[in-house]
């Protein structure tokens, strides 16, 4: 057995333990955007099928979104009925973000609908083994696995925009995006895959415009002008559209992971945790004493200004 599998097993093994008791602080949509970010939901999907025995909870929603039209249907029954598919398209992206963009675009009102029809089902869903802490009906988080990959860097932003106007749509007064990246370097050191110097770049420079937007959104009071394809253009608060951004490495001092594969297994147990157990409910309570504090949205103290 691998040291990530052993690491995964024991991270299913503690989830069991008082300390990492299954716990949820909101109705949860999970989206994966691309390649790697459907595999991540995939991955963490049965994990929370094992550690529940099968036993999933009612009050999470799943949707994948890729533009390869095969690859990563839902394998089991069981997935087919928890997990929706939407394709963007059947050839993919490859690593052209521009590519990603226009797919996103054309495919925005099919987007908008499934998360409007997921987020529609958790304003009623109650489930009493994972009782949360915020009420459906007005508070619920939307949780974006996405990277620099054409689909994925190309599409995230456009399905954040997609969740606020749902969110909008079902009348919430609260909802947390969580942006979840699986970081560059992965995509290029995998030993499995040969990457040339040129895809390599491009994947990095795809980093670049994806981080960049992120926190220049994040670290400013003001509103952006978002254009909805169909809609025309609307005002939204930049610092609030994504209420946190996770970003994950390959390699800690101790540990270098070799493959994607890797990769994928320890970000769906990393979110495993994050949001279906007692350590989701203290990071929780922490972001709604900034959101009550007022420490949100605020300059970097280093950041002169930030254009929008």
């Amino acid at each position: 057995m691998s040291a990530s599998n052993q690491s995964l097993r024991a991270c299913l093994q503690r989830a069991h333990e008082p300390t990492f008791r299954l716990s949820m602080a909101a109705n949860t949509l999970f989206i994966g955007v691309g390649t790697t970010g459907s595999h991540v939901v995939l991955n963490k999907f049965r994990m929370l099928q094992a550690a529940t025995q099968n036993r999933l909870p009612c009050n999470v929603r799943y949707l994948l979104i890729d533009a390869d039209g095969d690859a990563r249907n839902p394998a089991s029954l069981a997935e087919q009925t928890h997990i929706r598919k939407l394709t963007l398209g059947k050839d993919g992206a490859g690593t052209a973000i521009n590519n990603g963009f226009k797919l996103a675009q054309k495919g925005f009102a099919h987007i908008q609908k499934s998360i409007t029809s997921c987020m529609s089902e958790l304003l009623s869903a109650i489930d009493t083994r994972f009782s949360v802490t915020l009420p459906p009906s007005e508070n619920q988080t939307v949780v974006v696995v996405g990277g620099q990959g054409g689909c994925s860097g190309g599409s995230t932003d456009l399905v954040v925009t997609a969740a606020h106007l749902a969110s909008g749509a079902i009348g919430l007064s609260r909802l947390d995006v969580v942006h979840v990246n699986p970081g560059p370097e992965m995509a290029w050191r995998d030993v499995e895959r040969s990457v040339d110097p040129d895809r390599r770049q491009r994947i990095m420079a795809n980093y670049a415009e994806v981080v960049g937007w992120r926190f220049q959104t994040m670290n400013t009071q003001r509103t952006i002008t978002v254009q909805v394809p169909g809609r025309g253009r609307i005002k939204l608060p930049a610092s609030s559209r994504v209420s946190s951004y996770v970003e994950f490495d390959w390699a800690s001092e101790t540990t270098k992971l070799q493959t994607t594969a890797e990769l994928t297994e320890m970000m769906a147990a990393s979110l495993l945790h994050r949001f279906f157990t007692a350590v989701g409910l203290r990071r929780a309570s922490r972001e709604c004493d900034d959101v009550v504090s007022g420490r949100t949205g605020q300059q970097h103290p280093l950041q002169s200004g930030v254009q929008i």
